[in-house]
């Protein structure tokens, strides 16, 4: 009996250390590969549903609310208090690689939206995004001659970057020369650190929604060159 109550009570302090030690649900190695972390397992229900184990002690609200926020045209539901499912257009690689960057945080139940029983997953992620004249980049940085809007017309994932075409719809007040209906391409300004974008760089961080866009997205960005002529983007959004 004691034996059972020291395993049972070893594993609550290994499911709360994981917790507190670790703030993404998987981990990416060097070489690719994943690891569990604050989700123990995870597995394809078919080509669209993806289903999650999380680790003990693990909210299972807060990773809901917190992938809500950064999955578009996704749903993401409760299955229990252990599982997650996630219906969305990703293949299960990006859903991974987007798992190892994407923090959890505590948050309130008045942040989680529950998905309606009567809601079509799939035809929910062919309806454009919600249409909005707010930007997530505040109207200070909106008004910088380098902002721009456009739409995604292919997001080709490189991980832990990825390389848009986008359709300029309201182009940049700055001398670059593009113009609204031009075409051009364009990748994040993403640190690396050990083959995994660096999300304690404070520049990093405001850029990890690049990762997120697809194609048909409406997104909003800082442009700018770099010393090779090549155009990069800060402080990336979708809309």
């Amino acid at each position: 009996m004691f034996n059972k109550l020291l395993i049972i009570l070893l594993a609550i302090f290994m499911s709360v250390s994981v917790f507190a030690k670790n703030k993404n649900l998987v981990k990416r190695g060097k070489m690719g590969n994943y690891f569990p972390s604050m989700a123990t397992s995870w597995k394809s229900l078919n080509d669209n549903t993806i289903e999650l184990t999380l680790a003990l002690g693990v909210n299972t609200d807060n990773v809901v609310a917190s992938l809500q926020k950064w999955f578009k045209r996704s749903v993401i539901e409760k299955k229990g208090t252990k599982k997650v499912i996630i219906t969305t257009k990703y293949s299960l690689e990006q859903i991974l690689n987007r798992l190892t960057i994407i923090p959890i945080a505590k948050v309130k139940n008045s942040d989680i939206k529950i998905a309606s029983k009567n809601i079509d997953p799939l035809k929910m992620m062919k309806e454009p995004g919600a249409k909005t004249k707010i930007s997530l980049i505040d109207e200070e940085k909106s008004k910088n001659k380098n902002y721009f809007m456009g739409k995604v017309l292919n997001a080709e994932e490189t991980f832990p970057s990825v390389k848009l075409k986008i359709r300029v719809t309201n182009a940049p007040k700055n001398d670059l020369g593009i113009k609204n209906g031009d075409i051009i391409e364009a990748e994040p300004i993403i640190k690396i650190e050990d083959g995994n974008p660096d999300t304690t760089d404070e520049t990093t961080s405001e850029n990890m929604g690049a990762l997120f866009l697809q194609k048909n997205d409406r997104m909003d960005a800082i442009i700018q060159k770099n010393k090779k002529g090549k155009l990069k983007l800060l402080k990336v959004q979708g809309r």
